[in-house]
């Protein structure tokens, strides 16, 4: 199945707003045994001064989640109990994602992000979260926090 997000599908996310809605990143989503596969290519670019991100979301049944980066680079945010924590990320890392943890994928590089990720098919998406930091382009990356939308 391919998923394909442009801004409007996640305008909620984005503090500012672009000129037309070009595409923030495709998923390409598959299903077998129990597991379910995402490869996400996140494009690059920003809508102000925030990077491209993916929706972001927790599962709604206690499940892991396992990423494998295979282009790019940026960073993985998890929040859990309005503590949000930002990793960076390149080709060839490979991050697990604990149970609980809301998370999300921003790519803060001049080319597409490409990632794997693998999950318990049973997981479910919450895509209610309000991510309590922003990943923002301000003399280099920087990283806000408590900027919540309403």
């Amino acid at each position: 199945m391919k998923i394909v997000r442009k801004y409007r599908d996640m305008k909620e996310q984005f503090l500012d707003h672009p000129k037309g809605n070009p595409v923030i990143y495709i998923v390409y989503a598959y299903e077998k045994k129990g597991l379910s596969y995402a490869i996400t290519e996140l494009n690059a670019g920003k809508i102000g001064k925030e990077f491209y991100m993916t929706k972001g979301h927790k599962h709604i049944r206690k499940r892991p989640e396992v990423y494998y980066f295979i282009k790019g680079s940026g960073y993985i945010v998890l929040q859990k109990d309005n503590k949000c924590k930002a990793y960076k990320v390149q080709e060839g890392d490979i991050f697990y994602v604990e149970p609980g943890y809301a998370h999300r994928v921003v790519n803060t590089g001049r080319k597409k992000l490409v990632f794997l990720s693998v999950y318990p098919t049973d997981s479910g998406h919450d895509y209610s979260v309000k991510f309590r930091c922003r990943i923002i382009n301000s003399k280099g990356v920087k990283i806000e926090m408590d900027n919540v939308l309403k």
